[in-house]
């Protein structure tokens, strides 16, 4: 696992401390569990997304 520090605003800070009180998870685990629903994922896992997609499409690579 790497480690990351990232700058959050107070209040955000705050926001996803209770959360995690709330949902008795670890922030990173929030953290990370909305990157996902946002989509970030390795450009190459993204690509390979869309290839499948377009192959049960029938579309074209173009």
């Amino acid at each position: 696992m790497v480690r990351l520090t990232i700058s959050l605003a107070d209040r955000t800070h705050r926001a996803l401390k209770e959360a995690a009180v709330r949902q008795n998870r670890s922030m990173a685990s929030i953290i990370e569990e909305s990157l996902k629903l946002r989509g970030s994922q390795p450009l190459d896992s993204a690509r390979e997304i869309v290839a499948k997609t377009r192959v049960r499409s029938r579309l074209d690579a173009d």
